[in-house]
């Protein structure tokens, strides 16, 4: 039986056709931190950010209903409550009103995170609603650069970080997985398919900006007492060792143990 692994990994640096009812969906990025609150916040916080806006469009490409998908990678200097995680209308350098939020709340449904830790953050928000307008979705499609993602806490109820929404292109890759590809050959018995979404938002200028890594291994055939101690991209022919080029973070303290097949 195969088991998988699912790792998003992220860095810094489209168009969909129609016909008569069609879906799509769109992925944007964005890169937020303390100093893009206006006014500033002192904290040195910051958050990678993966929205992906889902959408069941009629005859005309207009959204009819769907969801906006909320995929937040946080790292904050310090313990925090998270009290809020929306998308508000506004340019860069400007505060605007929420046009998106999620259940995050400081009464009912805050998030505490501990020094150091860095959990994952995924929220999904349907459309339409009473406080997601399709003429919101169908603007933030068009004009992402007039759209910003925040995240606020206890301490900075204004907003902790923010980020502007990049719309983003994507590509999947596809790699078979075998132990007698390493270089030399390992002898032991396992093999996966690896597969790698890209995707990369583009600066006026055409310059890859933002961009991330999204990592999914199905696998089979690893011993019970197998632990997983690294998961990279290198950059190298077959039969020749590189070196990593993109690497998720598992590692040191962060190994994951094998589920056996």
């Amino acid at each position: 039986m195969k088991k998988t692994i699912s790792i998003c990994g992220l860095m810094v640096l489209s168009a969909f056709g129609l016909a008569a009812q069609t879906a799509e969906s769109v992925p944007f990025l964005a890169l937020m931190e303390s100093k893009n609150e206006v006014p500033a916040v002192p904290e040195n916080h910051s958050g990678n950010v993966i929205i992906w806006v889902h959408a069941v469009l009629d005859a005309q490409g207009n959204p009819t209903s769907g969801s906006v998908d909320f995929d937040v990678s946080p790292r904050f200097a310090n313990a925090v409550t998270v009290t809020g995680l929306h998308i508000h209308n506004a340019a860069t350098g400007v505060n605007g009103a929420i046009v998106v939020p999620t259940d995050v709340n400081a009464t009912t449904n805050s998030i505490a995170i501990e020094d150091n830790a860095r959990p994952p953050i995924q929220k999904q928000v349907q459309f339409p609603a009473s406080n997601v307008t399709l003429a919101t979705i169908k603007d933030m499609v068009d004009n992402p650069q007039n759209y910003y993602v925040n995240i606020h806490t206890t301490v900075n109820g204004g907003g902790a970080m923010r980020g502007q929404l990049m719309r983003a292109e994507g590509r999947m890759l596809i790699g078979l997985m075998s132990t007698k590809n390493e270089v030399p050959p390992v002898d032991a018995t396992g093999s996966a398919v690896g597969s790698v979404l890209l995707l990369r938002a583009l600066n006026a200028a055409g310059a890859t900006q933002l961009a991330t890594a999204i990592f999914n291994v199905d696998y089979t055939g690893i011993a019970a007492n197998t632990t997983f101690t690294g998961l990279h991209i290198h950059n190298g022919p077959a039969g020749v060792n590189g070196g990593v080029v993109i690497n998720t973070g598992l590692g040191g303290t962060n190994t994951l143990a094998a589920v056996p097949s």
